[in-house]
């Protein structure tokens, strides 16, 4: 990591949660859904969501500056493509509830308690959460939806699946397991194999392996 030299770096980090809690809200709002399922102007929004139109202008506003919504050509407001992709709920890739419930919920708040830690003050260890059902649940459910954020990272590394090859593989795994049940042991299957002629001879026995290579 590169050590900061502009101060516009040191305010984004001092502003920061001004952009986490515009985040935040816009997720509870629904708001990226509702501009997936169409571009809005802001009295659409504002009906939609029950908020006034002056307090969601500056929402959509600090939303805009941080790039997750844009303006189309007839003044309508429209997600960005990562707000499409991962933000709203009609996307497979939607891992918005993690901001939601962990993040907001959880994390943000017992941040509050990080100067008093330092101090030897340190409050409820967060796992406490856990005693409580409803938060037990929020974490559960945000640890899986913030699952899919990393996956979709490491599928981007992936080499595509040759689905072709897969289920050949598949089927050949099938018929060992087939041919293993049929065979109660491996000594059972040999015997069926062995020459009847009775003689321990290098061919018979060469002849014998090659005949259970087929098999399998």
């Amino acid at each position: 990591m590169d050590l900061l030299t502009d101060v516009r770096d040191v305010s984004r980090i001092g502003y920061g949660f001004m952009a986490s809690k515009a985040l935040f809200a816009a997720l509870d709002l629904d708001l990226f859904t509702r501009l997936a399922r169409q571009a809005s102007t802001l009295d659409e929004l504002a009906e939609g969501t029950g908020i006034p139109a002056k307090r969601l202008q500056t929402l959509m506003t600090a939303l805009r500056a941080l790039g997750l919504v844009g303006i189309d050509t007839d003044g309508r407001f429209i997600n960005s493509l990562a707000a499409a992709d991962y933000l709203s709920k009609l996307s497979p890739s939607y891992y918005g509830d993690y901001f939601r419930f962990q993040i907001d919920r959880q994390v943000y708040p017992h941040m509050e308690g990080l100067l008093p830690a330092m101090h030897g003050r340190a409050g409820s260890p967060f796992y406490a959460l856990a005693v409580d059902p409803d938060e037990a649940r929020h974490f559960s459910v945000a640890r899986h939806v913030g699952s899919l954020g990393p996956a979709h990272l490491l599928s981007r590394r992936l080499a595509p699946v040759d689905w072709r090859r897969t289920n050949s593989l598949a089927r050949r795994l099938d018929r060992a397991k087939e041919l293993a049940g049929k065979a109660r042991s491996p000594m059972t299957a040999q015997a069926r194999l062995r020459p009847r002629c009775g003689c321990c001879s290098t061919s018979c026995r060469i002849r014998m392996r090659r005949r259970l290579r087929r098999a399998c």
